[in-house]
């Protein structure tokens, strides 16, 4: 199997390096409620150099190691508005728990 080109190592370490600090930036020094698909977003946005498209892919490979490094979690999902995050209210959790089963969309 052929190595990879040491550019694309040097592309990589770059990368590594973007979003681990773009991550930590993110996070902040005061707790806050945030997501690793938000911080993938921002980050795509801020660096078109990358060329990504894909937040989930950036979210799963860059910001999940620094989010388990770095940020704190109680280990519960809770669904929020995406503009402001806020919490949902108790009626529209139940309407999007419907719409989420209704459409077969994952947690």
């Amino acid at each position: 199997m052929p190595r990879k080109l040491p550019r694309q190592d040097e592309l990589n370490a770059k990368k590594q390096k973007f979003y681990k600090v773009f991550t930590i930036a993110a996070l902040g020094p005061e707790f806050k409620p945030n997501s690793k698909m938000k911080v993938a977003r921002d980050a795509i946005a801020a660096n078109k150099e990358f060329n990504h498209t894909s937040a989930k892919a950036v979210a799963d490979r860059y910001i999940k190691p620094i989010f388990d490094e770095y940020g704190e979690s109680d280990g519960k999902k809770k669904w929020v508005y995406y503009e402001t995050y806020t919490l949902l209210e108790e009626k529209e959790l139940k309407d999007w728990t419907v719409i989420r089963r209704k459409h077969e969309i994952d947690d």
